[in-house]
């Protein structure tokens, strides 16, 4: 037996008898079962072989049980599938009876028999005549490969040798390697005897980019887009990033770039973008519920073409009891070369904080730069002008209606994050890093300050299906003059859903002698989570937040921590987990009288 092909079909041969059998019973009285019961399987679990045939594993949770009825035609097309898995796991000789169990159920008794191992794996490499040749990286495409002499036979391991093999060839240098895996299977001496062999065809760099099916003025951009360079060695994982990196941009339905075989000088790989152009208009709406901001909604509006440019131009609004906000705002993405992002807004919003609300109108101006996939830098200019605020009775002594507090203020802010999570809303690995440093000039009271927030986050992987996520939240106002002259708006509180989870939204931080929120110059946050599945299309989480905003930047010195306790669920959809928090505090703050709180997420807090 030799090829995959001939492989597969052989797999599939060897269900032929039991599908035949299927179709004769077709238009008999059948049979109907409320359980199916695998015995005597080791090397797969009952669940393996319930989800291999198509079925859904009953829920262990009494909650989301409910009865099943199974119809002997979904029971025989179940063992089917699950006697082909195990021939592609190297059971050939594996065997699935049907037997009727008692009280309406139905035991499939399986004999798996002895595994077929691999006797060998060899690698050959085919010239341009398809005589075997040596490969100067013959012995890095045979490293770390996941089918070695003794392993049990796989199908999935044998189709990943080839396709590793392949990718490590492009990757090498060889845009048109191919890699034909070959099997032979001796059943009498359970072995089989696996062959791969390369057509790398000749190495070739990066020629000349032909970018179709968009005007010239938006091929500037696509090629800006690109990850390599015309001269540069080929590279497969350089293409597939500049595919990813075309589809990010949202305004194409379908992307395509690959080597053309003709053309271009000798050693050259000419490269063809193809693109289809989509819609490009967008609108988003959204509504929400929390126990502080009580019903939300948003609307907005954007297109990611202007003037025949691909750049965001955009419109939000944003309504709650604690905040209203219309934002328009304007990107474009690689601007002046592949790794910069233009960006500008402009807010106007009212803000309730715990003891005062304010309206403010707010533009900012930046560029970001990509250093890598995982490693950007944010700088923008702002200027903030704080239109009124509105104290409540205990802060109003502490209220400047001059130079502090109504001002015009000046900053300049810059943010260096690392991120190498796996997921946007719902990570199981990797880390955020995050520093920010906002150095800010008050215009009307010449005050001088600098905010720095220094926050790290980790996300780990306890088993296949529960993660640990851990936050940590530094923050500290340096300044060379009174605390007392830094605006309110700007100094530090603590408490809310993305903070200290429990508590009312920005309610704890130091208080003065009659119980006003006069904000902190120091902030400290630490939140664990853990994540666990409970159903297919369910998830749970508990979580414990603790925080204070300090009298003392990066110091907890005369500082009380606050702790909040919970848990909550989220529901799998479309476009990411959406669910509830519900959070207790664990002690009363003296501002909050408030039993519980309760959180809409679409994704986590952090």
């Amino acid at each position: 037996m030799r090829g995959a092909s001939w492989l597969a079909l052989s797999l599939a041969l060897a269900v032929l008898p039991l599908a035949a059998e299927e179709t004769s019973d077709a238009g008999a009285g059948l049979r109907h079962f409320n359980e199916i019961v695998f015995t005597g399987n080791e090397a797969l679990s009952s669940k393996e072989l319930l989800e291999a045939g198509g079925l859904t594993p009953p829920s262990r949770f009494s909650l989301f049980r409910k009865s099943v009825d199974y119809s002997e035609l979904d029971v025989k097309a179940a063992m089917d599938a699950a006697t082909l898995r195990y021939q592609r796991d190297g059971y050939f000789d594996a065997s699935l009876v049907l037997v009727a169990g008692p009280a309406g159920g139905a035991e499939i008794r399986v004999t798996e028999g002895k595994p077929c191992r691999v006797t060998e794996v060899r690698v050959e490499t085919l010239g341009a005549q398809d005589e075997v040749t040596a490969l100067p990286e013959a012995d890095t495409l045979r490293a770390n490969l996941p089918l070695a002499a003794g392993d049990r036979f796989t199908v999935t391991a044998y189709e990943s040798c080839a396709a590793l093999m392949a990718g490590r060839l492009k990757n090498g240098g060889y845009p048109f390697a191919e890699v034909t895996p070959y099997a032979e299977v001796d059943l009498a001496a359970h072995g089989v005897s696996v062959v791969y062999r390369l057509s790398p065809g000749e190495k070739k760099v990066f020629g000349p980019v032909e970018v179709a099916g968009v005007p010239e003025s938006e091929a500037i951009i696509v090629r800006r887009a690109l990850k390599f360079r015309e001269g540069q060695p080929y590279r497969q994982d350089l293409v597939d990033e500049s595919v990813e990196a075309l589809y990010a941009l949202g305004v194409y339905d379908s992307v395509l770039v690959r080597p053309r075989r003709r053309g271009g000088e000798p050693g050259e790989a000419p490269m063809l973008v193809q693109l289809k152009p989509g819609r490009f208009h967008r609108i988003r709406l959204g509504v929400g519920y929390g126990t502080e901001d009580r019903l939300r909604g948003q609307a907005a509006w954007e297109t990611l073409r202007v003037h025949d440019r691909v750049a965001t131009l955009g419109f939000q609004t944003w309504a709650s009891h604690l905040e209203a906000r219309a934002t328009t705002y304007y990107k474009r993405p690689y601007f002046l070369n592949g790794s910069n992002a233009l960006f500008a807004d402009a807010t106007y919003g009212r803000l309730v904080e715990a003891d005062y609300a304010y309206r403010s109108v707010l533009t900012r101006a930046g560029v970001e730069h990509t250093f890598s996939p995982s490693l950007a830098l944010s700088v923008a200019a702002t200027a903030e002008k704080i239109v009124s605020i509105t104290p409540d009775d205990n802060l109003k002594p502490f209220v400047s209606k001059d130079a502090r507090d109504l001002s015009t203020m000046l900053s300049l802010q810059a943010t260096l994050t690392r991120k190498t999570t796996d997921a946007l809303l719902d990570p199981t690995r990797g880390s955020i890093l995050m520093a920010s440093v906002e150095p800010t000039h008050v215009v009307s009271g010449g005050t001088d300050f600098t905010r720095v927030i220094l926050e790290g986050r980790r996300y780990l992987s306890l088993t296949p299906n529960v993660v640990a996520a851990l936050r940590l939240r530094l923050g500290g106002i340096l300044s060379g003059g009174s605390f007392d002259s830094v605006p309110l708006t700007r100094r530090f509180y603590t408490g809310g859903p993305y903070s200290v989870r429990g508590y009312g939204y920005h309610i704890i931080g130091p208080l003065s002698k009659t119980g006003a929120l006069l904000g902190g110059e120091g902030l400290a946050e630490g939140s664990a989570e853990l994540r666990f599945p409970i159903s297919a299309a369910l998830g749970g989480a508990v979580f414990l937040d603790s925080g204070t905003a300090t009298p003392k930047a990066f110091s907890l010195s005369g500082a009380k921590l606050w702790t909040g306790a919970g848990a909550g669920i989220r529901f799998k959809t479309p476009v990411g987990p959406a669910g509830v928090d519900l959070a207790f505090p664990l002690k009363r703050f003296p501002l909050d009288n408030s039993p519980y709180h309760l959180y809409v997420y679409v994704g986590y807090a952090f």
